[in-house]
């Protein structure tokens, strides 16, 4: 199964990826005296610059897409585990129900019908937990499987053109200037519907979209998959040149780069925010609790006052129902308007690594092994290792940080921005030499490449060890419930059991100490909000572990050879039949091999 498969990856890299992110650290370093040792024309400088923007502009739309598409699944499967809980609850009340109806049942309760509605709560707590735990891995999966066909749709609609991944020469660049002053802002898109209803329509509609291509995505996996065995049996029959190695290393280590620092700004800021969203939702579920006993209370005293039968069946199960079905609506209700803002966060994050990214154009400039050797003695400081309340700290500053980010990042979006759409409308009508588009074409798969790699790992992992840092909190709350209760209630029950009263007589001598049990839960969810942050920061190092393994992947060159094959974004390697329904490799594959990837690009 792909959730334990992910969590076992994850253990066995969480400390390698401690050196590896040293090792990150001293190449930024290294990086930063090259630029110094070996200084760039400003020709290079601008070309390179463009070429960033290419590329980050490329990288945004696969990753938003990516991202708005998973999250839309989010805004579905929260709602899914509220009901998946609910119906849990139901279950394990259910079946409780009926079977106090057999005959020892009926024993069992002897007329108690508050020792039957406590044995349905606690039944119906005890499946509303363990549907809670699948619910977990279920949504997630579903929200990996949205984002892997985000990003493929994205390829074949908002990518396909390969002239977004032209690297225009200044000359291109001034003249496209001078001709979209001349062009017109689009008009602002229409108002979306807001409301939680109108969210839940656009998740529903964004899900079938997903779909209707989900076939589409199901026969390129499968050949990828094929292609990706087969790829270092390929690498050995590759014929190269030194030119093309070379060439190959400078696009691994500039992709590679922009990829990991875009995707490590985008998750860090998205991860503080549904940090501060999974402590809203918590209190929300305690709010919710509280609302659900208020309505009860207001029952119960209509029913003392008499403006309510107290015989009233309906009356009765709302009195009862409420504190737990209260909690999982109003949660339902909120999860659109935060997976809105979690969307947002994102933007945020790509935004201000795009900022950083491009107010240094040697970031896309790459060096030689002889080039690095110089300097491969230099090392970064060793970083301060922050304690875990330091760690609060600086998450915190950053959900401050958001609010100005945020304000910076509107701002760009009513001025740089619109400049920038129609500076690239205007670059669609510039002429370009084949030379440019030939060169277009192969950074288009390698752009496609490298992302998919990265992205998947990121996500995958990420998505995973929240679903198992949700569950361990589950079993925590429970602990720290029962805990709670054991020290509350030890005495009474310790001096109860010496008299030797009898179980029913604990039961109801215990109902008397409800608000305590109720205390005692509102403790554990109070807890649960500090389990919160240790979950953020084990996400965090899971997307690094998730950048380290696939860069890893990636270290060879010739996975950026450009050569000319068949038709696929990953063209070099895949080389299975267009027939994918049945996944059958080609069986001259070894031949079309030899074939092909002796035809240089």
């Amino acid at each position: 199964m792909e959730f334990f498969d992910s969590l076992i990856q994850i253990r066995s890299y969480w400390k390698p990826c401690k050196k590896w992110e040293k090792e990150q650290q001293d190449r930024e370093i290294q990086r930063q005296e090259l630029h110094k040792k070996y200084p760039t024309s400003k020709e290079e400088l601008a070309k390179a610059n463009q070429y960033g923007r290419t590329v980050i502009d490329a990288i945004n739309t696969m990753d938003q897409y990516s991202i708005n598409k998973g999250q839309d699944m989010e805004i579905m499967s929260g709602a899914g585990k509220s009901l998946i809980n609910l119906g849990g609850m139901g279950i394990g009340a259910g079946i409780t129900f009926l079977s106090l109806l057999t005959k020892s049942g009926r024993k069992l309760i002897d007329g108690n019908n508050e020792l039957r509605w406590l044995l349905l709560g606690v039944s119906g707590f005890a499946g509303s937990f363990v549907s809670g735990i699948f619910a977990n891995i279920i949504a997630k999966f579903y929200e990996k499987e949205a984002s892997r066909v985000a990003r493929y749709q994205a390829r074949e609609i908002e990518l396909q053109d390969t002239r977004d991944f032209v690297v225009y020469t200044p000359e291109q660049v001034q003249q496209a200037e001078k001709l979209a002053q001349n062009i017109s802002d689009d008009a602002p898109p229409k108002a979306k519907k807001s409301g939680v209803i109108a969210e839940y329509t656009g998740a529903v509609k964004s899900i079938l979209h997903l779909s209707r291509d989900y076939k589409n995505y199901a026969n390129w996996k499968a050949k990828s998959v094929i292609a990706e065995e087969q790829k270092p049996a390929l690498f050995n029959v590759m014929d190269t040149t030194p030119e093309q190695i070379e060439n190959a290393k400078s696009d691994r280590d500039n992709l590679l780069n922009v990829v990991k620092k875009i995707e490590i700004e985008s998750q860090n800021y998205l991860s503080n925010v549904e940090m501060a969203i999974n402590t809203a939702l918590a209190c929300e579920y305690i709010a919710g609790g509280i609302a659900g006993g208020a309505v009860s209370l207001a029952v119960l005293a209509g029913q003392q006052f008499k403006m309510i039968a107290k015989d009233s069946k309906n009356a009765n199960l709302l009195k009862k129902l409420m504190p737990f079905v209260a909690p999982q609506l109003l949660v339902m209700f909120a999860t659109p308007y935060f997976i809105k803002l979690e969307k947002e966060a994102a933007k945020i994050g790509r935004f201000k690594a795009k900022q950083d990214l491009l107010s240094d154009p040697n970031s896309f400039i790459s060096y030689n092994d002889d080039q690095k050797k110089t300097v491969s003695g230099i090392k970064s400081p060793p970083k301060k290792k922050m304690t875990f309340v330091e760690t609060i700290k600086h998450d915190l500053y950053l959900i401050e940080q958001f609010k100005k980010d945020y304000k910076d990042y509107k701002n760009y979006k009513k001025t740089s921005e619109k400049n920038e759409l129609k500076l690239n409308k205007a670059l669609k009508h510039m002429e370009v030499t084949p030379e440019q588009m030939k060169e277009a074409k192969h950074l288009q798969k390698n752009v496609f490449y490298t992302f998919e790699k990265m992205d998947e790992k990121t996500q995958r992992y990420s998505n995973d060890i929240v679903a198992a840092a949700d569950i361990a909190k589950m079993f925590s709350t429970l602990g720290i419930t029962g805990i709670a209760i054991y020290c509350i209630d030890k005495l009474l029950v310790k001096n109860l059991s010496k008299n030797g009263i009898d179980t029913k007589t604990m039961i109801n001598r215990a109902k008397e100490h409800q608000e305590k049990y109720a205390g005692a839960f509102v403790l554990a969810t109070l807890l649960g909000m500090g389990f919160e942050i240790l979950a953020v920061k084990m996400k965090k190092h899971a997307i690094k572990v998730g950048l380290m393994s696939s860069m890893n992947d990636l270290q060879d060159p010739k996975n950026f050879i450009h050569m000319e094959t068949p038709d696929g974004f990953n063209d070099k390697i895949d080389i299975t039949n267009n027939n994918a329904d049945n996944n059958e490799t080609n069986p001259s594959v070894s031949k079309q091999a030899k074939e092909f990837l002796k035809i240089p690009g």
